[in-house]
C-alpha cells in the first residue's frame, strides 16, 4: 500500500476512534468500533471493553431500576464485575438501596404494630436527614 493510502487508512481510523469516544461521552453504548487497520487493534480493543463494560454497567442500573419500581428492593449490582470508579458507584447505589430498604422495613414493622393497637412502638434506628425525620 502506498504511503498516501496507508496515511488515509490511518486518518479514517483515528476518525472511528473519534467516533467511539464520543459515542462513549454520550452514552451510546451500543456500537462495536473495528479498525480497517491492524496498527490501531490494541486501540480498538480497548475502546470496545469500554463499551461493553459500560453496555453491562448500563443494563445493569436499568434492571435494578425496574425491579424497585416494582417494589422488588433485592435487587443489586454485582460489585465484582466493576473497578474503579463503576466499582464506587456500584458500592454507593448499593448502598443507598439497602439504606432505603432498611428505612422501609422500620417504618413497615411499626405500622404493623400501630394496626394492632400498638402504640408504643418506635423506629430504634439512627438515620439522619429526611429519613430521621420518618420517625417522629
Amino acid at each position: 500500500m502506498s504511503k498516501k493510502g496507508m496515511k488515509k487508512k490511518h486518518i479514517s481510523d483515528l476518525a472511528l476512534a473519534e467516533k467511539a469516544v464520543e459515542a462513549l461521552i454520550n452514552g451510546n453504548f451500543d456500537a462495536d468500533f473495528i479498525p480497517s487497520s491492524s496498527e490501531f487493534m490494541p486501540l480498538f480493543s480497548k475502546l470496545n471493553q469500554m463499551h461493553t463494560q459500560m453496555q453491562g454497567f448500563n443494563s445493569d442500573i436499568e434492571n435494578i431500576n425496574k425491579a424497585v419500581l416494582q417494589g422488588d428492593m433485592t435487587a443489586r449490582i454485582e460489585t465484582q464485575n466493576y473497578d474503579g470508579a463503576l466499582g464506587k458507584i456500584s458500592n454507593a447505589f448499593n448502598y443507598n438501596i439497602d439504606l432505603i430498604a432498611c428505612v422501609l422495613s422500620d417504618l413497615s414493622f411499626v405500622m404493623d404494630r400501630v394496626a394492632e393497637g400498638d402504640f408504643s412502638s418506635r423506629v430504634t434506628t439512627i438515620y439522619h436527614g429526611e429519613f430521621d425525620s420518618l420517625k417522629h
